[in-house]
């Protein structure tokens, strides 16, 4: 050991200026989440304070770092470009996520705490890294957009290669549909007015808090949506008369106000013998004179 520290004074020295830097730089960032902690109140101010505080000192380390072992100008600046080549070329997607999280800080198209959709992973942000973004995971195997427990990390760089979907950016409402079919020999005029005057009753008011939040909107996006109230539209099915409430609902509210409608239009049916539920049948005919190979018919009634 002590021939290799005599034959290498000057790599002894680089190591053990690293290893302080890093010592250094772990005892700082602990220091300074304890005085976020200390110097805000609001968990999240304390969360953004301490991100930023440990990103500045690890970065601080890194050129140290690099200076340490690169102690001549001219060859700090050969290193550095090298190392931005190879960068380039073998950490693009790393790249990518980087740039990403820049734009997030600039112009977010998400934060922390919305709702979104990108590539087919849908969740809740809980967190935006320098390369990825954690999500707590909604939907999968779970209905109408509900928790499913996992945390999901996805690349920022999903920014500029899939749409992303926000469901809470601005608008914290979405319009939601629920269909109901009843028999042609049905009063669907009735079971229509029962419908809007059981949105009218269970649905929660969300129409001056949504027209509140449009006109903020429309200082920074061209929206234009005149009616917020429920409606219920007819059209046709195969095997009756289709009604389809629609109506906006909180996005994160839509599985209990959808349970809540169901089965309040469930009771209110029961109540109204003119009134049928339909669900698909089937005919089947034969005829004696026929061969048994095509003595079958099936048809939609």
């Amino acid at each position: 050991m002590d021939e290799f520290i005599a034959l290498n004074p000057v790599l002894v020295r680089r190591l053990i200026g690293t290893l302080i830097v890093i010592i250094a730089t772990i005892v700082l960032s602990a220091i300074a989440r304890r005085i976020a902690l200390a110097t805000f109140d609001e968990q999240e101010r304390q969360y953004m304070a301490s991100k930023w505080l440990s990103r500045g000192l690890w970065l601080i380390a890194i050129v140290l770092t690099i200076a340490l072992w690169s102690p001549n100008a001219s060859q700090l600046i050969t290193v550095l470009t090298i190392i931005g080549a190879g960068l380039a070329v073998a950490l693009r997607d790393v790249l990518l996520s980087f740039v990403g999280w820049i734009h997030l800080q600039l112009h977010p198209p998400y934060r922390r705490g919305d709702r979104i959709e990108v590539n087919n992973v849908r969740g809740d942000v809980v967190d935006v890294g320098l390369t990825q973004t954690t999500m707590l995971e909604v939907g999968e195997w779970v209905e109408a957009h509900q928790s499913t427990g996992r945390l999901v990390h996805v690349p920022n760089g999903w920014l500029y290669t899939h749409g992303v979907k926000n469901y809470t950016e601005g608008f914290e409402y979405l319009w939601f549909e629920q269909s109901v079919v009843v028999t042609f020999e049905s009063d669907w005029e009735e079971a229509r007015e029962i419908i809007l005057e059981i949105a009218d009753a269970t649905v929660p008011n969300c129409e001056e808090p949504a027209r509140r939040q449009l006109r903020q909107m429309t200082s920074e996006y061209l929206v234009q949506m005149n009616v917020l109230t429920p409606y219920v539209y007819v059209s046709l099915a195969d095997h009756g008369v289709k009604l389809t409430l629609r109506h906006l609902t909180a996005a994160r509210g839509r599985r209990s106000v959808r349970h809540d409608l169901i089965s309040e239009i469930l009771r209110r049916f029961q109540e109204h013998e003119e009134i049928h539920i339909a669900y698909p049948t089937y005919r089947i005919s034969s005829s004696d004179s026929v061969p048994p190979a095509q003595n079958q018919r099936i048809s939609h009634e």
